[in-house]
C-alpha cells in the first residue's frame, strides 16, 4: 500500500493542470480515481479514524470522508500533491479547520516541501506523531490537551464546540456531566475522586476493543480495493514506460 503517486498518475495530473476539464482542475481531482485510491489508502493507514478528533467511523465509503491538506491548499498550493501533507479527516473537523495556517509562526516561508520536524507545526502532525501523546478525551465528546500542540488542535478544529453548545456549559462542567451519564448508563453510582478517571479509562479501553472488531472487516475490504487500484496504476505506469522507452520507476 502506498500513499505516493505513481508516474502514470503524475502524468495525468500534469495533463489536467495544463488543459483543465470543464469545471476546473480541482473539481476533476476531487472526482478522480487518483483521489479515490489515496482516500482508501488513508482509511486503512488511519484505521478509519479522523486525524483530528480521532473518532472512529465504521464506513469505507469515500463520500463519508475528506482528504485534508495539513498545510492548506489556499496558502501552500505547491504542497497540494505532497503525500506527507495528506490526512484523512471527518467532514466536521475538515470544515472547522478550513484554511487555518498550522505552520509554526517562526518556520521559514515560502515552502518547497512539507517540513519533517514535528515542531514545525502548531498542531500534532497526524502522520508523524501519536494523537494520544497530545490529546485526551472523555468518550470522544470532550477533549483536553496534554501539550501546547494538543490544545492548539482542540482550538483549530473546535473539538469541544458540539459538547459545549449541547450542554450550554464550559468544558469542565461538560466533562463531569458526561462522566455522570456514562456511569448512569452502567447503572452504577458515580465514584468519587480519582476512581472516576480510572473507571472512564477502563470504559475507553473496552470501547477501543469493540472498535477494533468493528473495523477489521471494513479495513480488510478496503485493503482489497486499494490493492486493485494500485495494480491498475502500476499497469498504467508500465504502459507509459513502454511508450517512452524508459524503465518504469517506483511511485514517488
Amino acid at each position: 500500500m502506498t500513499l505516493s503517486l505513481f508516474p502514470s498518475e503524475i502524468k495525468e495530473i500534469e495533463q489536467k493542470r495544463q488543459a483543465p476539464p470543464e469545471g476546473g482542475f480541482i473539481k476533476w481531482f476531487n472526482k478522480s480515481a487518483i483521489k479515490s485510491r489515496l482516500k482508501k489508502a488513508l482509511m486503512v493507514t488511519q484505521e478509519l479514524r479522523c486525524a483530528y478528533c480521532n473518532s472512529f467511523f465504521a464506513t469505507g465509503v469515500n463520500m463519508s470522508w475528506d482528504i485534508d491538506h495539513i498545510l492548506c491548499r489556499a496558502k501552500y498550493p505547491d504542497l497540494f500533491l505532497e503525500p506527507d501533507n495528506f490526512v484523512l479527516s471527518c467532514k466536521e473537523c475538515n470544515g472547522a479547520k478550513s484554511d487555518k495556517d498550522v505552520l509554526h509562526t517562526h518556520h521559514p516561508r515560502p515552502l518547497k516541501h512539507v517540513p519533517q520536524p514535528t515542531d514545525a507545526y502548531d498542531i500534532p502532525h497526524a502522520r508523524k506523531t501519536s494523537w494520544t501523546t497530545h490529546v485526551s478525551h472523555v468518550a470522544y465528546l470532550v477533549y483536553m490537551g496534554k501539550s501546547t500542540q494538543g490544545w492548539n488542535l482542540i482550538d483549530v478544529c473546535d473539538l469541544n464546540r458540539k459538547a459545549e453548545i449541547a450542554a450550554g456549559q464550559p468544558v469542565g462542567a461538560v466533562k463531569v456531566a458526561i462522566e455522570e451519564k456514562l456511569f448512569a448508563s452502567w447503572d452504577i453510582p458515580l465514584p468519587q475522586g480519582s476512581t472516576v478517571t480510572q473507571e472512564v479509562a477502563a470504559y475507553g479501553l473496552k470501547r477501543e476493543k469493540e472498535i477494533e472488531l468493528q473495523a477489521a472487516p471494513i479495513i480488510a475490504e478496503l485493503n482489497k480495493k486499494t490493492a486493485a487500484a494500485e495494480a491498475k496504476a502500476r499497469r498504467a505506469t508500465e504502459k507509459l514506460a513502454r511508450e517512452t522507452g524508459a524503465q518504469p520507476p517506483p511511485p514517488t
